[in-house]
């Protein structure tokens, strides 16, 4: 049958239109968490960031305080070496 009007959408019954504005009010609300969430773990992570640069930090300070420690090492080795072969030279010259 042909109407010179559109049909008419399906009319929601009260209990209907609260299951429906229901759903939507529990949807926006997951909405709101997940995005609460989501910013929430982009500010752990920036902060786990600011860490992991301040312990790589803390790394190389250590990395070039073991060299200068390693260096002095061998500097200290070298010295007592060279006193050793002058005790050396001087217990021979004493005993001959």
């Amino acid at each position: 049958m042909d109407t010179l009007f559109p049909v008419e959408p399906d009319i929601l019954s009260p209990k209907e239109v609260r299951m429906n504005t229901s759903a939507a009010f529990s949807i926006e609300q997951k909405i709101l968490q997940a995005v609460e969430k989501v910013r929430q773990l982009k500010e752990e992570k920036d902060e786990m960031a600011k860490r992991v640069a301040a312990l790589e930090q803390t790394i190389q300070v250590k990395d070039a305080e073991i060299a200068r420690l390693a260096n002095e090492r061998a500097t200290v080795k070298d010295q007592i070496e060279s006193l050793l072969d002058e005790l050396d030279l001087m217990s021979e010259d004493g005993s001959s």
